[in-house]
């Protein structure tokens, strides 16, 4: 039963990320130690989610232009240490605004006329079709699925209308049962701005917004595929590619 469990699935040719032009620095942060965070002082691996920055600041990330305002709104009870939203915040810094809520917040008076908040309701129209000329500010929901109907219901969203995106398969190593096409929040930023500015000539590129999630994604395969291990809850997600470098 031992051996079974350490079994692996098929092995799948495919290497994630191909098609994406991200910077490459993301493989100089794989092996490094947690560092003190220049603010608070503590140990962290990448990124600080109380003071939002990095802690090894001799390796920079790349910085994303975003062509509208991003606010998160990241339920209080979430850990940053588990959430993808800080990545927004520390690759596109201009731009995206971490918004810390519970049942009492009051949100800032969002115009419904110039802001959009991405959630897959009845209602919602795809990112795609939206007027960029018109859209300022789109809203992002940082919580598990559970506690994102709360939020919809607060009254600063009350009138500000929802967008889609086109399905994607998630590549998110924390695993939920209730879509392979619910994403980690900075997987749904992603695609929400590459669909958003879907025909603007030169096309810009967000590819960087997955710079963590890619290093991440990469950390989790490798020490799966070292062991030989079976990931739970979802076997073939670990590619098993052998050596692990090959996976990127």
């Amino acid at each position: 039963a031992d051996d079974a469990a350490h079994t692996a699935p098929t092995p799948l040719v495919a290497a994630p990320f191909d098609e994406l032009a991200i910077d490459p620095s993301w493989r100089q942060l794989i092996d490094l130690p947690r560092a003190t965070c220049p603010s608070c002082h503590s140990k962290r691996k990448f990124l600080c989610g109380k003071c939002r920055c990095v802690v090894h600041d001799d390796i920079l990330p790349p910085v994303v232009d975003l062509p509208i305002d991003c606010h998160i709104l990241h339920w209080h009870s979430e850990s940053y240490a588990k959430s993808t939203a800080l990545h927004c915040k520390v690759l596109a810094p201009k731009r995206t605004t971490l918004i810390d809520i519970n049942h009492e917040t009051e949100l800032p008076a969002y115009d419904p006329e110039t802001t959009v908040l991405l959630y897959p309701t009845e209602d919602s129209v795809l990112a795609s079709s939206l007027d960029l000329s018109k859209v300022k500010t789109v809203l992002f929901v940082d919580s598990q699925w559970h506690s994102s109907k709360m939020i919809l219901r607060m009254p600063g969203l009350k009138n500000v209308p929802h967008v889609k995106i086109t399905n994607q398969v998630t590549r998110f190593w924390r695993v939920q049962t209730i879509s392979e096409n619910c994403l980690a929040t900075i997987e749904a930023i992603y695609y929400f701005f590459r669909e958003f500015t879907e025909g603007v000539v030169p096309p810009p590129n967000y590819d960087n917004l997955l710079y963590y999630f890619k290093l991440q994604h990469y950390i989790v395969q490798r020490a799966y595929e070292l062991n030989r291990k079976v990931f739970p809850r979802k076997p073939e997600y670990i590619l098993y590619l052998s050596p692990p470098s090959n996976l990127y």
